[in-house]
């Protein structure tokens, strides 16, 4: 598990790509996956644990968002949304993605 209170998020875009200054998160998994009344929650997500959004900082290709709360259980599978990336404006040859999670544990 990751301890919530020293985490954060670091989401590394494919060349061409650059995150804004001030990127938004959203961690509610109602808000990200739309009404739930429409559509259950998909069972193979976590709900996400009792944490605070710090804050999310965008420079270049990197984004790094702050979390603060209840640990992160390895295992488990969390979905987010983070608003504020600049599309490049053609698909580098190698898109790949890197999210790296670390934390006080």
């Amino acid at each position: 598990s990751v301890q919530g209170d020293d985490a954060s998020l670091t989401v590394t875009a494919p060349n061409g790509f650059s995150w804004v200054v001030d990127c938004v998160v959203e961690a509610n998994s109602d808000v990200v996956f739309g009404d739930p009344n429409l559509a259950p929650f998909p069972e193979r997500y976590t709900r996400w644990p009792a944490i605070q959004i710090a804050g999310c900082v965008g420079t270049d290709r990197t984004a790094v968002v702050s979390f603060r709360g209840e640990p992160f259980l390895g295992g488990n599978t969390y979905v987010l949304r983070i608003g504020g990336l600049v599309n490049a404006m053609e698909l580098p040859a190698s898109n790949l993605w890197l999210l790296q999670l670390t934390g006080s544990r």
